[in-house]
């Protein structure tokens, strides 16, 4: 399934299953986002667009569509598309709301040798991963800033980003 059907798909489920059930729209505990982050190293780097619900009074759910690429260890061209989900805790405060999660990606990589990108054969393999995460939320009027800073099984490096969501 192309990666824009895959957004598309966790999207609406989150918009129609998710939000009905924990009544987002009454509570205004909702958050759609987009963000990029980068690997300490430089070698890999990504974007993702995410909904953040708050199911809890001091837990949270975030679902994302991600797009990562760079080079493995191999130094051969990765590129991951999937989806992520990550659970956190968080002190529940207005304004400035650090929090402790823990993810989990699951998603396709692409590795690419020069010699397959020639000859249009890159393989596709299955790709999980699962990952702590830290960062703390600001809150602005229904404006919400985050960076945090992951750290993936498949690199030695910290992953740091920056994430900019609107209430709705």
């Amino acid at each position: 399934m192309p990666i824009i059907n895959k957004i598309t798909a966790i999207t609406l489920f989150v918009l129609f299953i998710v939000n009905p059930v924990h009544g987002i729209s009454e509570t205004g505990s909702a958050f759609m986002s987009v963000g990029s982050f980068l690997e300490e190293g430089g070698e890999r780097s990504g974007a993702e667009i995410s909904i953040i619900v708050s199911s809890a009074k001091t837990f949270a759910t975030r679902f994302s569509g991600v797009l990562y690429i760079g080079r493995n260890d191999n130094e051969i061209k990765d590129l991951f598309g999937g989806f992520s989900m990550t659970g956190y805790f968080h002190l529940n405060q207005p304004y400035i709301n650090p929090y402790l999660g823990l993810g989990l990606f699951l998603g396709d990589t692409y590795h690419c040798t020069e010699e397959e990108k020639e000859e249009d054969e890159c393989r596709e393999d299955v790709v999980a991963a699962i990952y702590p995460e830290v960062g703390v939320a600001i809150n602005v009027a229904s404006i919400q800033i985050y960076p945090f800073a992951r750290l993936y099984n498949f690199g030695d490096d910290a992953t740091y980003g920056l994430n900019l969501g609107l209430r709705f």
